[in-house]
């Protein structure tokens, strides 16, 4: 039973209202990582293909659902397509710190994504 990294983009209200326990998918999902794509936040959730569906189809307004093999890359997957262009506007830039010790901040890119 293979397993996805997915990306799923809700809104934080919606996703905290499943209160009941869907799947290990769901009771695992991290956030922080990401940036908010607007009004959405991006959760994290690796699980099966089927775990995934369930998620979403308790979920009523999702902005993007990306995914791709674990361990594999970005995969297009034909479930969930994945644009790595869309990927790399969410991903957190890259914390560098100046001579002076100030932080500077670099956008991820497709050459250096931040992961």
């Amino acid at each position: 039973m293979s397993k996805y990294d997915v990306l799923i983009y809700a809104k934080p209200a919606e996703w905290d209202a499943l209160t009941t326990h869907l799947n290990h998918a769901y009771d695992n999902a991290q956030t922080g990582y990401w940036k908010d794509f607007g009004a959405y936040q991006v959760y994290n959730v690796i699980g099966t293909r089927e775990q995934v569906q369930e998620i979403l189809a308790e979920l009523t307004d999702v902005a993007r659902v990306y995914a791709w093999g674990q361990g594999t890359g970005m995969d297009d997957l034909d479930d969930w397509p994945t644009d790595p262009t869309d990927l790399l506007a969410v991903m957190k830039d890259h914390v560098t710190y100046d001579e002076q010790g100030n932080p500077t901040y670099t956008p991820a890119t497709l050459e250096n994504p931040n992961w």
